[in-house]
């Protein structure tokens, strides 16, 4: 029988709670300096104390270090500790991870142009237990759509090890959420009941007049930030070289575009009335490129009458 060994094991005492895990990633990632047992217990959601008992298992184990006396006792990370190297890379590569597992599901939803919006509407509380996505589409076509994501996601589930499931509602189906979504995906927020009058509720005439501007604040945006046709045409190349017998034909055109117009000729082509344009248009390959802080901007914009 093997014995327990805090010396060959202090992973179990660092790693081994949860709260423990929440106050060393509050510490590593999302904030500067130290933190006092009240702001600890704010930034992760646990009862004084409960980060009180945390923090000082932590800092026995030697990778938080205590500051100050008394009762203004403040707590950080202990940059010196010989394992916190390792345990900062650690926590990076599990939001590197996250954002990355985003922003490929982004990268599909976006290149769907019949998504008017998609949004996590339910996160695993647990390993093994699915990603919840609602989607609103503008056909009537939902099996299809679904299907369509569902295989277009299926390399996504793979590479992340996480299960996907998802909920495809029409315009007219749409549920009218309590509060906006935490993270949006794809498309301007679903309805709320604080905002009925919702977007996806106008008139096609209105939806032709949002896109419209969504196209000249897009050109709008690669005037003042060039840099993102830089990553639409990074992108255009990675679907290529993924796909190379493609069928697309609006791939090889993008990259033709991208390769060639100038910067001012790329903003013309965004907001240019001609067939070619919209038509190409209903691929771009500047939503899924885009920040999530360029995302809020532009959604912003287009919020704003």
């Amino acid at each position: 029988m093997l014995h327990r060994n805090a010396l060959r094991h202090p992973l179990d005492d660092i790693l081994g709670t949860r709260s423990g895990v929440r106050l060393l990633r509050v510490l590593v990632d999302e904030v500067q300096g130290s933190l006092s047992v009240p702001d600890a217990a704010t930034h992760t959601g646990l009862t004084d104390p409960g980060v009180r008992k945390s923090l000082e298992r932590l800092v026995q184990a030697g990778v938080v270090e205590v500051r100050g006396g008394g009762h203004s006792n403040l707590f950080c990370f202990r940059e010196d500790g010989p394992l916190s190297e390792a345990l900062r890379k650690l926590l990076e590569q599990e939001g590197h991870r996250y954002r990355s597992f985003l922003q490929d599901l982004r990268n599909i939803l976006m290149a769907m142009h019949q998504i008017r919006s998609a949004w996590v509407s339910r996160f695993p509380a647990r390993l093994g237990e699915p990603l919840e996505i609602s989607m609103i589409i503008t056909t009537a076509s939902a099996a299809r759509i679904q299907q369509q994501a569902r295989r277009e996601m299926a390399e996504v589930e793979k590479r992340y090890d996480q299960t996907i499931e998802m909920e495809v509602f029409t315009e007219a189906e749409a549920p009218i959420l309590d509060s906006e979504p935490e993270t949006l995906l794809a498309g301007g927020p679903p309805p709320t009941r604080e905002r009925k009058q919702s977007t996806l509720a106008k008139s096609p005439h209105a939806r032709e007049d949002r896109a419209r501007r969504l196209d000249v604040v897009l050109s709008e945006m690669i005037r003042d930030n060039p840099s993102i046709i830089d990553r639409a045409a990074q992108y255009v190349r990675r679907l290529l070289e993924q796909d190379p017998g493609s069928t697309r034909t609006d791939l090889p055109e993008w990259e033709l575009i991208l390769s060639n117009y100038s910067p001012e000729r790329i903003r013309s082509f965004i907001i240019s009335k001609s067939q070619r344009a919209q038509r190409l248009r209903q691929s771009s390959p500047f939503l899924p490129v885009l920040t999530q802080k360029e995302r809020t901007f532009l959604n912003a914009r287009l919020e704003t009458p």
